[in-house]
Formats: structure tokens, sequence, C-alpha cells
């Protein structure tokens, strides 16, 4: 280029000497801005989430304690219930305890025949002491099985 003759600079060359477009920067600036709102709305998502799912499960520990606390009282009711049953049942139980010791004793004098005590020895013998050694891998003699008194030989028989 002489001295007269001026340089013609293009548009394109006088932007190219700033840096980036103004087009660049105005994508650059709403890709920053949308990536910060991102950013802020997972943010906000996942502290509302955790919070959301800490009180759901707050709330299922607290129905799981009223359940086992009804059921608690619940089991309480009956067994008190029970309780005051059996104790206005005590006498009875006394008076009958009473009789069954009492027919024991009145027991003690009776007698069995020869037949009847083979009866009971054949018994433990036969079907007892089998089935219990089966069981048990162990020898038993079924004499020691065979009640020790006359009541409760009769009894045994009868």
């Amino acid at each position: 280029m002489s001295d007269g003759q001026q340089a013609t600079v293009s548009p394109t060359s006088k932007r190219r000497r700033g840096g980036l477009s103004i087009q660049s920067k105005l994508l650059l600036m709403l890709l920053g801005v949308s990536l910060l709102s991102s950013l802020v709305v997972g943010t906000i998502g996942f502290i509302s989430g955790r919070e959301s799912l800490r009180e759901a499960a707050i709330e299922q520990l607290t129905t799981i304690r009223e359940l086992r606390t009804e059921e608690i009282e619940r089991e309480f009711a009956s067994l008190q219930q029970t309780v005051r049953l059996d104790s206005r049942n005590g006498s009875g139980a006394v008076r009958a305890t009473a009789a069954f010791v009492q027919g024991f004793r009145d027991l003690q004098d009776a007698t069995l025949t020869a037949g009847q005590q083979e009866t009971i020895l054949g018994f433990y013998r036969d079907s007892f002491v089998p089935a219990l050694e089966q069981r048990s891998q162990l020898d038993f003699d079924p004499a020691t099985f065979v009640p020790a008194t006359p009541a409760g030989r009769y009894l045994q028989y009868h």
C-alpha cells in the first residue's frame, strides 16, 4: 500500500480485535444464567426432597409407635382381665385342689388284681417304652414307669 492509499478495514476485522462478538457474549450469558438457575432449582429440589423424606420417615415411625402402643395397651388390658377372672375363680381352684388331694388319699387303699397290674406293665413294656427308645435312642426299663403308689396304679389302670 502506498501513502496515498488508505487501508480499508472490513467490519469483520474490527470484531475480531475486540474478542468475542456481542452474539457470542449474549449466548454465554444465557448459558451462564441457565446453568445458575438450574443449579439453584436443583439445590432447592434436593433440600426440599430431603426434608420431605425426613418428614415422611418421622411420620411413619410415629404411626408405628402409636400402633405398637395400642397393641401393648390391649395386651395389658387382656392380661388384667385374665388376672381378675383368675382371682375370682381362685377359691374354686383351691377347693378343687383340696378335693383332688383328698380323693388321691382315699385311693391309697385301692387294690388291683394281678391281671390289672400286668396290664399296666404290659402297656409300658409293649407300647410306651419302645416308642420312647425309638425317639431317644436310649434304653429304658418299663418297670420304672409304673406308678409307685397304689393310688397311682389304680388311676393309671382306670
